[in-house]
């Protein structure tokens, strides 16, 4: 069975999907750029994750997770 990662990036201000914003899980050097919508996946074995977000290279913000099979 497969598990992951999967949201959505919208500007915190207008709430609008923030299409070009690129997702981290830490740790891991490959980027998820997010859709048009500002979705994104990323498939992940069960375990803690840390996440973050940037629009221009920097770290807007950072969040931890657990991926657990469904």
């Amino acid at each position: 069975m497969h598990c992951g990662v999967y949201g959505l990036v919208v500007d915190a201000q207008s709430g609008a999907p923030a299409s070009g914003a690129v997702v981290i899980v830490k740790g891991n050097s490959h980027g998820i750029t997010v859709t048009k919508n500002g979705e994104y996946f990323r498939l992940l074995a069960p375990g803690d994750y840390e996440i973050g977000v940037s629009l221009d290279s920097n770290f807007d913000d950072d969040q931890e997770l657990v991926a657990k099979t469904l």
